[in-house]
């Protein structure tokens, strides 16, 4: 307080329980002081250790641990490191991106920290290739191994529709679900910059007089929409343009079902699990 009062981030933050049971799986979610905008990253680590580190010696009594698997290098990997030296158990870190794509890159003291904790993990995954080029020239890079995002089974129909071409969706060709007679592109993102959005609808500004057809689904929200949404105007594309906001993730399996064609021009992405999601609906 009064943070969740100001943004509806830090207002979903402040529902999660301090505990659940996951599948049978006790799960914990301790609370540490993290300053927005990121001040003070570099020590954040330190500070979730000590807001978990009775709960976690505690835990240890009952449930003997064989390693330590940290997601995201800061904050997380740097408490670890921490947990290693304490229990002298192996750290594990994975990288998703961020660490990579962006703290990587920030003022030297988060950068060093960065490396500091990656320096004393004992294994490093990243979750595609391209991520773990981004450090080929870092001393901790033999320490990486790939292992790909994946998605569940249940998403994976029996059989996927075969892909028709555009001309011959246009031409009728292609009938999903009811026969709408619309070529229907989704899009789904969390709404910033780097996602390309933009250019998803300025692309479709240049094909809707060839394809009058076309209809773009935003999925997402987020800081963006409002621009989007004025450049959707500006381009006259307002009535290709739907925007659905955040669904359940049921309904987005659904969404990409129905479209036929799935457009994300993301130009800073780890790896993400929408493509797949995507593919795997044809």
């Amino acid at each position: 307080f009064p943070l969740p009062l100001l943004k509806a981030k830090w207002r979903d933050y402040a529902r999660i329980p301090a505990r659940d049971r996951i599948e049978g799986i006790d799960v914990y979610y301790p609370r540490y002081l993290e300053i927005p905008g990121s001040l003070m990253l570099e020590s954040s680590g330190l500070r979730m250790y000590r807001a978990f580190a009775k709960l976690v010696r505690a835990l240890a009594t009952e449930f003997p641990f064989d390693v330590i698997h940290a997601h995201v290098a800061l904050p997380d990997g740097q408490a670890g490191v921490l947990l290693k030296r304490e229990y002298r158990k192996p750290l594990v870190i994975t990288v998703h991106g961020q660490d990579f794509q962006t703290t990587l890159n920030r003022e030297e003291r988060v950068r060093n920290s960065l490396v500091e904790v990656l320096r004393e993990a004992d294994r490093i995954i990243t979750v595609s290739t391209k991520l773990k080029n981004l450090v080929r020239d870092q001393d901790f890079y033999s320490k990486i191994t790939v292992i790909n995002n994946g998605i569940d089974e249940q998403y994976i129909p029996d059989s996927i529709p075969r892909p028709l071409s555009v001309r011959q969706a246009a031409s009728g060709g292609w009938k999903t679900g009811e026969e709408r007679g619309e070529i229907r592109v989704l899009s789904v993102s969390n709404l910033k910059k780097t996602k390309g959005v933009d250019l998803t609808i300025q692309a479709l500004a240049t094909l809707v007089s060839r394809y009058p057809n076309l209809q773009l689904r935003v999925v997402g929200d987020g800081e963006e929409r409002e621009n989007l949404e004025r450049l959707a105007r500006e381009l006259k594309v307002e009535r290709h343009v739907t925007f659905l906001g955040k669904l359940p993730h049921a309904a987005v399996i659904e969404e990409m079902a129905k479209a036929e064609i799935f457009c994300l021009p993301s130009w800073q992405e780890g790896f993400g699990v929408v493509y797949i999601e995507a593919m795997a609906q044809g």
